[in-house]
């Protein structure tokens, strides 16, 4: 594959990524996994040393409202390959660490094929699977044992890089 087509692949699965964002409530999960299947790996030190707004996709997974809502997701810190922190927003709106998930920290695992970063929790049975969208662009399939995603399968989300003054 030339440069050139690789541009042009990544541009189109970009498009893609983002005509998804803009229907909530009306994505599936199927349409979701397609997208995030095509997606190129990204690896772990690409997500170092920044903060990123998490977002998930609305598609009716039962762990949007059961722990993605309640516990007013954030996204998170990425400090250094051995610490990542969950972050959520407080009362006042603001940026704080949870204590609920622990510690994380990134590794690159085999999912679905491909060997990209992921996010391993501490006392959480669950790992987050990164895919690159775009240089301030990642996409998230959180997987687990059932216990955060009740059984329904991976919850996917994204992730935006934010610019800290």
């Amino acid at each position: 594959m030339t440069k050139e087509s690789t541009q042009t692949t990544n541009s189109t699965l970009e498009s893609q990524f983002w005509a998804l964002t803009k229907r909530p409530n009306q994505v599936t999960d199927a349409e979701i996994a397609t997208v995030y299947d095509k997606l190129q790996p990204i690896a772990p030190g690409k997500l170092i040393g920044s903060r990123w707004q998490g977002y998930i996709f609305h598609s009716g997974h039962p762990a949007e409202q059961a722990v993605i809502e309640p516990m007013h997701f954030a996204g998170k810190d990425f400090i250094s390959v051995n610490e990542v922190n969950l972050m959520v927003f407080d009362a006042e709106g603001n940026w704080t660490r949870t204590e609920d998930w622990g510690n994380a920290r990134l590794r690159e695992v085999k999912y679905r094929e491909v060997v990209s970063a992921a996010l391993i929790y501490d006392t959480k049975p669950c790992i987050d699977h990164w895919r690159y969208v775009s240089e301030d662009v990642v996409m998230v399939a959180l997987e687990d044992d059932g216990t955060v995603t009740q059984g329904a399968g991976p919850l996917y989300g994204y992730m935006i890089r934010v610019v800290l003054e």
